[in-house]
């Protein structure tokens, strides 16, 4: 009897020492922090800054320069958060990459150390049989019996705490994975929102390839063709003011248009438009 509880308290000894340390090594930290976190922060304050910028130039006076000076940091914008979106894609890919590699190697940890609680289950469970009078009269010295005691004991509380810690962990990888699932989610509305920018980016500067050949770079053909839509435009809305046209429903044979020569216009023609709830207020005809 003695020689089976010396072996098993010396069996229990290796196992608390020599496994002590295998959740902790093997355990990465719950939450990956990416690395590039600095830089998406470098591009959202270049995005602040171009948005003040485009701003400014927006309440400037209208000249060629000035509208390009906007076109040019409309098309910053678009791209900064194109670069932006791309850093969010980016990181979120990584801490998803990252997480699954950990996640996949806890796994392997926890397999093996259930093996190990297991077998130290056992070996608890057979020591713990033997009553204290048992051990008593095996042990060689009162301070023999302190000691086997002492160990079970410690083994005991080992064994509690490593199989908590390991649940523990368990725990928190299995919301970590629902967390980073929710990220890959993420991910997809971010390419919509990436498709969408891409798209604004080609229309501005198409605008602006549009803006360069009607002017021809010119800017007083730019204040001309200004002046021609302003024009235009105020002559369109005081002849649709005072067409005669009643507000209201349209019946057949009511008067819905009229054919002449306004504006900077080069010959008779007709403007037609539709209005829902409208009115004419100062020479405008007002409605959506």
């Amino acid at each position: 009897m003695r020689k089976i509880l010396t072996a098993l308290t010396l069996f229990l000894i290796i196992i608390v020492f020599s496994n002590a340390n295998l959740l902790h090594a093997q355990t990465p930290e719950p939450t990956p922090t990416s690395s590039n976190s600095k830089k998406l922060e470098d591009i959202q304050k270049q995005i602040n800054e171009t948005r003040a910028k485009l701003s400014e130039l927006q309440g400037q006076d209208k000249t060629l320069s000035s509208q390009i000076a906007v076109i040019d940091n409309q098309i910053k914008l678009t791209s900064l958060k194109i670069n932006s979106i791309e850093q969010q894609i980016s990181d979120l890919t990584l801490d998803i990459d990252t997480a699954d590699k950990k996640i996949d190697k806890l796994e392997g940890s926890l397999d093996n150390l259930s093996k190990v609680l297991i077998n130290r289950i056992k070996a608890t469970y057979v020591f713990g049989t033997a009553n204290n009078f048992q051990i008593l009269i095996t042990s060689d010295s009162v301070s023999d019996f302190m000691k086997r005691a002492n160990y079970l004991r410690i083994a005991q509380a080992h064994d509690k705490r490593l199989i908590y810690d390991t649940t523990q962990a368990k725990n928190d990888y299995a919301n970590q994975k629902d967390i980073f699932q929710d990220k890959k989610a993420q991910i997809e509305d971010l390419k919509i929102e990436l498709e969408s920018y891409n798209a604004q980016l080609d229309k501005d500067k198409e605008g602006k390839e549009q803006l360069l050949a009607v002017t021809k770079n010119d800017e007083v053909k730019f204040q001309e063709l200004l002046a021609r839509l302003r024009a235009d435009a105020a002559s369109i809305n005081v002849a649709l003011g005072n067409i005669g046209a009643k507000i209201g429903p349209v019946n057949k044979g009511d008067v819905i248009g009229g054919v002449g020569s306004s504006g900077c216009s080069t010959g008779p023609h007709l403007h037609f438009e539709v209005y829902v709830n409208a009115s004419v207020q100062n020479g405008r005809v007002v409605g959506s």
